[in-house]
């Protein structure tokens, strides 16, 4: 395999689309490190392959550690609050987990063994929200242009993968289905994303 057992960190990655980018790393050949703080995760999301670890993206010294101990080269961000649709969220709590969660997790690869980052984003609009735009949204936007700014003084190869929670599913089956009107989307943008990253 051609990414035989280089080192995948996956924050979030017991949550639907998380799982995902699990499964296909793993088949890749990479050996896989999930984080998540199971606020809307589940247990059964992850694939057994994977090792998995209970924590926030926002403790540091946690992620710090699992990056150093596990000599992480690729962080994948997939982590992040999604309220339902139509349910009012804290627009506190959307700020903290889809901006300043990103930051915290970029700022604890930095200066470790992690040479590329990958930041998953719920975002469908383009480059310009409009001023009505949800703080889901905007945090998103923000977390976006944040990382992309931070990452390149920092020598860190960085992109931002912009994939909805609307369709995907493992050919499979495997991972948590998102019902009848669920696609290939997420398999087939997942398929070479990190190819082209220097690991």
């Amino acid at each position: 395999m051609p990414y035989d057992h280089v080192p995948v960190f996956v924050a979030g990655g017991a949550g639907y689309l998380g799982g995902q980018i699990v499964l296909r790393l793993l088949d890749s050949g990479f050996a896989v490190v999930v984080l998540d703080d199971f606020s809307t995760g589940d247990h059964h999301a992850v694939d057994p392959r994977a090792k998995l670890i209970e924590g926030s993206v926002a403790n540091r010294p946690l992620v710090r550690a699992m990056l150093d101990m596990h000599k992480v080269r690729l962080v994948v961000n997939a982590a992040g609050l999604a309220p339902p649709v139509g349910e009012e969220t804290d627009p506190l709590q959307l700020y903290r987990a889809n901006l300043l969660a990103p930051l915290a997790l970029v700022e604890s690869a930095i200066g470790s063994h992690v040479t590329a980052f990958i930041h998953v984003s719920g975002l469908i609009a383009g480059d310009r929200l409009p001023a009505t735009a949800p703080p889901r949204c905007a945090a998103m936007a923000m977390a976006e242009h944040a990382l992309l700014d931070i990452s390149g003084p920092h020598g860190l190869s960085m992109a931002v993968l912009r994939l909805p929670e609307v369709a995907g599913c493992d050919p499979q089956g495997r991972g948590r289905p998102l019902g009848a009107q669920a696609t290939g989307l997420v398999r087939m943008a997942l398929l070479q994303p990190w190819a082209s990253f220097p690991m």
